[in-house]
């Protein structure tokens, strides 16, 4: 008997555990998206995950990591050693939309100056400085092909920004993944909340998404093929793979203590 009630209160205590671990630290459904990136100038690879779950975006490249909060309307910076934490606010993501736009910007302007007759450039340069206050324009073109990669046979598309090719897309519709749009939401908010989502990878596949009616279909990327100014592929990445899963809540929680990107900056 004595046995017994101590089993029951061995089990009790087991369950509290249990439901206390479950409390603390609940797991959602998500996504969970492999890439290998190489970089075409120095041959270095690197592998980077994105975690999505509902409207949380986690995004991990070797010792840094970046978690975007579009409930919070925030983006945590993280790396280690240490570990340290940037905590971008509204004012910072803003800064940093119009330093992407002027990185735009730039590399037209490289594009046009690389033009192959000086009308070409002239009109490739007026172009640029008309477009220079807004937002440059985003289309896909077919080339009419397909290539396998690995165990997907994908559609091979061209980026233009403004009719200039700036990169090639390699795409699978969605569903051949298994993926509905709605789990890759957080892609979605972020894009809606910041202007942008965390990586090349990840505002390529929101940028797809935003482009659906004119691509005929949700694409998502296999291969992504970045161009310099010549023409020439700089950066790639390709996906390694794609599964939907349980992502632990704490994730997509930052550490404590995180520094204000303002009061860093005026630190330096």
């Amino acid at each position: 008997m004595l046995l017994k009630q101590v089993n029951r209160k061995l089990r009790a205590i087991v369950g509290l555990a249990i439901a206390g671990a479950l409390l603390v630290d609940p797991a959602a459904a998500g996504v969970i998206i492999t890439v290998r990136n190489t970089d075409a100038a120095t041959g270095q690879k690197r592998t980077q995950r994105t975690l999505l779950s509902g409207d949380l975006v986690r995004t991990e490249e070797g010792n840094k990591a970046s978690i975007a909060r579009a409930d919070l309307g925030k983006i945590y910076e993280l790396s280690s050693p240490g570990p340290s934490c940037v905590e971008y606010s509204a004012s910072d993501l803003a800064l940093l939309r119009q330093k992407a736009q002027d990185e735009k910007r730039r590399m037209l302007e490289s594009v046009a100056a690389s033009a192959p007759t000086p009308d070409a450039q002239a009109c490739l340069s007026s172009m640029v400085a008309e477009k220079s206050s807004r937002s440059f324009r985003v289309s896909y073109r077919k080339l009419g092909s397909v290539e396998t990669l690995g165990k997907w046979k994908c559609e091979r598309l061209t980026k233009d920004i403004e009719g200039v090719m700036v990169s090639e897309v390699c795409v699978v519709p969605l569903s051949a993944l298994k993926l509905k749009r709605s789990d890759l939401a957080g892609l979605t908010e972020a894009g809606g909340v910041f202007g942008a989502a965390p990586s090349t990878w990840d505002q390529e596949t929101l940028s797809l998404l935003e482009n659906a009616q004119s691509i005929g279909y949700e694409a998502f990327p296999v291969k992504i093929t970045v161009f310099d100014g010549s023409g020439h592929g700089r950066f790639t990445s390709q996906l390694a793979s794609v599964a939907l899963a349980k992502i632990p809540a704490k994730a997509f929680q930052p550490p404590t203590g995180c520094a204000p990107a303002p009061a860093l900056l005026s630190s330096q």
